[in-house]
């Protein structure tokens, strides 16, 4: 019997990689694009922020709130950030929408079918509320966490972004409150 490592040696490299993306759908359609698993998701980062970082349910919460915002197009620099010292969620969400718009063979713009979705932007509408909320489920007590360090830290949010995010203290805040949840990746 072969081993799997001797399996993916023969097989072509195509198709594990379509096997990959592939797989990418079930793996969204259960983690970050379940609303069900989203919210015991995040009643289960609450404790862990608060019992790990001492961070309130209460300032996950209002962090949460940043990522609506955000969806809705405000800037906010506590979030651009975050995303620079490379602690915002990744998730399955965009991966399996791809994957999944590449099995039904929609393309970025045109036609299925005469009954069928006719736009892939269709599968946008109904997975963006999904993963505006998945996002802010997994993002609230991040956020809260990187705020809360920040602040300990004395460090203001002023001035260029992309400076401020290449201090040691900002990067060690990153990686924290990227620890404080379990990344689904």
């Amino acid at each position: 019997m072969k081993s799997t490592a001797a399996l993916y040696d023969l097989a072509d490299e195509s198709f594990l990689d379509w096997t990959a993306k592939l797989n990418a759908i079930p793996k969204a359609a259960y983690t970050s694009l379940s609303i069900p698993f989203s919210i015991a998701n995040f009643l289960n980062d609450l404790p862990t922020a608060l019992y790990s970082r001492g961070v309130m349910p209460q300032d996950s919460l209002r962090n949460a709130t940043r990522i609506f915002a955000d969806a809705a197009g405000k800037q906010d620099d506590l979030l651009r950030l975050l995303r620079l010292v490379g602690a915002e969620m990744q998730g399955f969400a965009g991966r399996g929408q791809e994957a999944m718009q590449r099995a039904l063979k929609l393309p970025a713009e045109g036609k299925l079918g005469s009954k069928g979705i006719t736009n892939a932007s269709a599968l946008d509408k109904i997975f963006s509320p999904i993963r505006t909320v998945t996002r802010a489920s997994e993002m609230g007590p991040r956020l809260a966490t990187f705020e809360k360090l920040l602040a300990q830290n004395k460090i203001e949010i002023t001035g260029d972004l992309v400076e401020l995010a290449k201090q040691p203290a900002v990067r060690e805040a990153g990686q924290a409150a990227l620890d404080v949840t379990i990344p689904f990746q």
